[in-house]
């Protein structure tokens, strides 16, 4: 495996780019509480006069991330630029005509299994439909409620299934497996879209690490990608997909999801080597 440099701070190499794609679940936030440093950091890279985005799977809009962000004392300007999530760029590519494009229709109709975005669909609710025969795709919500977080798929196995039989394609706006609430893992929409596609369904994912979130954090800095560094805490979304934007990337290893995996007796070449990608840089954590 080639040789991957470990830093004690983020502030090392912080010379090397101009601006800085970060993730914010398992590398500022653990779902209840910033990690110790990270918004110091932040701070200083600003005052650098370095870009900073939050590049987040999280699927509501970044306006609304923003917004809920800084009520928790996460400021825009102060410690990042912007917000770019899934939930965002599938926000602009529907309303550039991706659902149409998609059912090769205007009034199109789309079934949702798992629970809906408060806000992410509000200007297209009437394509809402309770019939999944009728339905010209699916849309994966959370496997979440807003009251009880999902540790398993079992409770939407049934509509899962029928949509497999039915073959229709099914569309998800954030591709991570699991994330963290505190020290609790449980499932994202992107175990969904696992589950479907290994048993021969389609799936249309958007998020990290598919390329169209890069190329609207590129256009968003204005900035080559070379002179870009991704910072997250998993090797399948943020690793893999930095790269291959053509980022410099650096890995979380002390919190997040691939501290979990460590944890559970994984070791870090063993990790690059079954999602096919290395960090550039390995950090324990964001500071």
């Amino acid at each position: 495996m080639p040789q991957i440099e470990n830093i004690s701070s983020v502030l090392q190499i912080s010379s090397l780019f101009e601006a800085f794609c970060i993730d914010m679940f398992g590398v500022i936030y653990d779902g209840s509480a910033f990690y110790p440093q990270a918004l110091s950091a932040l701070v200083t890279l600003k005052k650098q006069g370095k870009k900073i985005y939050i590049l987040s799977n999280a699927t509501k809009p970044a306006a609304q991330l923003e917004s809920e962000s800084s009520l928790k004392g996460f400021l825009k300007t102060i410690h990042y630029d912007a917000f770019l999530s899934s939930g965002s760029v599938l926000e602009k590519e529907v309303a550039n005509g991706f659902f149409e494009r998609l059912s090769h229709k205007k009034d199109y109709r789309f079934y949702m299994i798992g629970f809906k975005p408060h806000t992410l669909f509000a200007d297209i609710e009437n394509h809402l439909t309770n019939d999944m025969k009728q339905a010209d795709f699916i849309y994966f919500g959370s496997p979440s409620s807003h009251d009880k977080i999902a540790l398993n798929l079992n409770h939407l196995l049934p509509e899962l299934k029928q949509a497999l039989s039915l073959q229709k394609t099914a569309v998800l706006a954030n591709p991570d497996y699991h994330a963290f609430q505190g020290k609790t893992k449980y499932c994202a929409q992107g175990s969904m879209g696992k589950w479907y596609e290994e048993r021969g369904g389609k799936v249309i994912w958007i998020g990290k690490p598919f390329p169209l979130i890069y190329q609207y954090a590129e256009q968003l800095a204005a900035t080559p990608a070379n002179h870009m560094l991704m910072i997250g805490d998993t090797i399948r979304t943020d690793i893999v997909g930095g790269k291959n934007a053509g980022m410099k990337t650096l890995l979380i290893t002390g919190t997040g999801i691939t501290a979990d995996a460590l944890k559970n007796g994984f070791d870090l070449q063993t990790l690059c080597r079954l999602e096919g990608a290395i960090p550039d840089y390995t950090i324990e954590r964001f500071l």
